[in-house]
């Protein structure tokens, strides 16, 4: 191992100004990228509520504190580890709001509260609870959810049939209004028996058939497909279900009889695929996202959208504007300066194109996430105008997010995707974009100085696979759902078998092949530190810029 150590003149006597030396050392790029990439991973966290707790003693107070600050390592690490899940979250949390914006936009203006993209983005991360209290009325006491014969809709729903298709509380509209009749007629007429050889079927396909409105985007069809088919299916109870066991304080949520007898009721009732959703919604607190929103709003559960103010919801953002702009300044001074010296042609490291893909991945990131508020620590208890029938709980179970993994707690976890009608779209166009850029800039390096010949082609094919593998994926994963029947009561042919077997094999071993290529790229930009050029030490007018180092 070989050693450089720099040494400049000083001046004789006092001078007015002494500027910076014109080269660089290692471990000054080293900082420097590990610098960027630390703001680049930190800076852009914009996690969900937590867990909202009240410590008893001081124990339980650092015990909290040191589990929120977990979560965020956590999640920094997997930033640092796939960057682009970050983006790719962040354009399918921005297209999720962008589709409800339309229905908010109405209830918005029928209810005469404020409403932003910024209250949207507060909701998704869980920064609305509902409480029910013991005085909460019932479904059946609801005038606007009672059948005509004085008997509640939940009963009926219970049995399968279609729940009211808009049970918003009509008491304080005029009765003798056009629309009062034609809302409460519709009510009444979807809360009756329906016949067994209806196309609204029983159970699951009721609930469903009354999720979907003409005018509404909630969930996809497919999925929708998908529940009605599980109806008949045997009842299993998922088993793994837990709230913090870290001494945090007292849980902020706690039993409830009524909502856990529905919860009950909803299960029984061929409404078991929802099972964690509906195990959510069990407690005295409803912690829901927009679209859940939207449909309690709807049926009633909320008399109007929550009133709440923009500046209360910035009172709560801790994304301090003054740490926004020097994360972005850093991160803009680093992509000047590396610019410059492609530009000029001096040697770069690759550690450097490494962290200006994390910079280019990042800027994304910001640009789609300007609106969501950061850091908020504390939720909105919003209070319950009634408490749901078993349909309807079923119903809200429906549009909850998608969990990336699976549901293990009330509270909306990072894991987790709002639905829209493009959910899956949305996931795949943002998944493979972002893959592209942070693999696409790799290939900068293309005809830098290796350690080996060997080295450089392997650095290469690794820039190669990470853009582009997502993208053949996907349309491999098309190609797989394609070979299948389109008819579901028709058994696949042997060759339709065979194919799609052969796609899902060559799939899976594309996905190592792309973990390898990631895997080489992390540690190429370390070992390749050793092997720079000389003229990679110059410093460039760039790094005269003011930032931090």
């Amino acid at each position: 191992m070989t050693n450089f150590n720099v040494n400049c003149t000083l001046p004789v006597s006092v001078v007015t100004f002494v500027g910076s030396p014109n080269v660089r050392g290692t471990l000054g790029i080293i900082w420097s990228c590990l610098s960027i990439i630390l703001i680049c991973t930190w800076s852009v966290l914009h996690l969900n509520v937590p867990v909202q707790a009240t410590p008893r003693n001081k124990k339980e107070r650092y015990v909290r504190a040191a589990a929120r600050l977990w979560t965020k390592i956590f999640w920094m690490s997997v930033n640092v580890l796939a960057p682009e899940w970050s983006l790719g979250k962040a354009w399918s949390d921005y297209r999720a709001v962008s589709a409800a914006e339309a229905d908010l936009n109405r209830l918005r203006l029928e209810d005469k509260v404020p409403w932003t993209r910024k209250h949207t983005y507060f909701t998704n991360m869980g920064g609305f609870t509902i409480k029910f209290d013991e005085v909460t009325p019932c479904a059946e006491d609801d005038p606007a959810v009672a059948t005509a014969d004085g008997q509640g809709a939940a009963q009926n729903n219970l049995a399968g049939e279609k729940p009211p298709m808009d049970s918003t509380s009509y008491a304080s509209k005029d009765s003798t209004s056009p629309e009062y009749k034609q809302v409460v007629t519709a009510a009444q007429e979807n809360s009756r028996p329906s016949s067994a050889a209806s196309q609204d079927g029983q159970g699951v396909r009721a609930a469903i058939n009354g999720t979907i409105d003409a005018d509404e985007e909630v969930i996809e069809p497919y999925i929708v497909k998908k529940l009605a088919d599980l109806e008949n299916a045997p009842l299993k109870r998922p088993g793994r279900w837990r709230e913090s066991v870290l001494p945090i304080g007292q849980i902020h949520t706690g039993t409830n009889r009524r909502n856990f007898g529905l919860a009950v009721d909803a299960v029984n009732n061929s409404y078991f695929t929802w099972w964690y959703n509906v195990k959510a919604l069990e407690g005295d607190r409803w912690i829901l996202d927009v679209n859940q929103i939207i449909i309690a709003r709807r049926v009633g559960i909320l008399r109007t959208l929550p009133n709440v103010s923009e500046d209360e919801l910035d009172d709560r953002n801790q994304g301090d504007l003054l740490v926004k702009v020097i994360a972005l300044g850093q991160i803009l001074w680093f992509m000047v300066q590396l610019m410059v010296r492609l530009a000029r042609r001096l040697p770069t490291s690759q550690l450097e194109i490494m962290t200006f893909a994390f910079a280019v991945s990042t800027t994304f990131t910001y640009c789609l996430l300007l609106e969501k508020p950061k850091n908020v620590q504390c939720s909105i208890e919003i209070p319950a105008s009634r408490y749901a029938n078993a349909a309807e709980v079923a119903r809200i179970a429906l549009a909850a997010p998608d969990p990336v993994w699976f549901r293990d707690s009330r509270w909306i976890s990072n894991f987790s995707i709002s639905r829209s009608a493009k959910t899956g779209r949305n996931l795949l166009a943002s998944g493979t974009f972002s893959t592209f850029i942070f693999g696409a800039v790799h290939c900068i390096a293309w005809k830098f100085v290796f350690p080996t010949t060997v080295e450089q082609i392997l650095w290469q094919i690794s820039a190669v696979v990470t853009a582009t593998w997502p993208l053949i994926m996907v349309c491999l994963l098309l190609c797989a759902d394609a070979s299948l029947p389109t008819d579901d009561t028709c058994r696949p042919s042997r060759f339709e078998d065979a194919l799609f077997g052969t796609l899902v094999l060559v799939c899976l071993c594309g996905s190592l092949i792309f973990l390898a290529a990631r895997l080489f790229i992390l540690v190429e930009i370390f070992r390749s530190l050793a092997f720079l050029e000389p003229e990679a030490y110059l410093t460039s007018w760039a790094d005269g810029f003011p930032h931090l180092s």
